[in-house]
């Protein structure tokens, strides 16, 4: 982490800001390096708000923020799923969408950038950490025409 890089003096002015996407959403989120001064958090804090922003403090310095962490378990769960034929990615999504009140589910989500680069995303990050994914059948069919796209729905966009 940077934090191992710089002297003790300037360690207490780093911390990571994560700006959700699209900008629609307001979540921000904060995170100390583990030296972080109290003071250069409640500074963010503050200039967030005054931004309209909604900023939450993350409690301690982790490998991911709070939201990627989370949309990461759903992607994988997501295509293990549907791996293992437990579903189709319509009724994933329609699951989803009916328990969660929101207006897409993460097979359309995730066709929305395109399983392709979500598959490399997730070999990268989520591989060194979870290493059984890697024999998952549709993490390795991703030679389609459409990328592997899960729900063939991107075109009705």
């Amino acid at each position: 982490m940077l934090s191992s890089l710089v002297d003790e003096d300037t360690k207490i002015r780093i911390c990571s800001v994560h700006y959700i996407m699209p900008p629609q959403i307001k979540v921000v989120e904060i995170m100390t390096c583990g030296f972080t001064a109290p003071a250069i958090l409640d500074f963010l804090v503050q200039k967030c708000k005054e931004a309209n922003l909604q900023p939450f403090v993350v409690q301690k310095e982790s490998m991911g923020f709070i939201y990627n962490r989370l949309w990461a378990a759903i992607k994988r769960e997501t295509l293990m799923i549907l791996s293992e034929g437990v579903s189709d990615a319509g009724v994933v999504d329609e699951i989803f969408k009916s328990v969660l009140g929101t207006r897409y589910g993460p097979c359309f989500m995730m066709d929305r950038k395109s399983l392709g680069e979500n598959l490399k995303k997730i070999r990268s990050n989520v591989f060194t950490q979870m290493s059984d994914l890697i024999l998952l059948p549709i993490l390795r069919d991703t030679t389609s025409g459409n990328e592997g796209c899960l729900t063939n729905t991107l075109s009705t966009i």
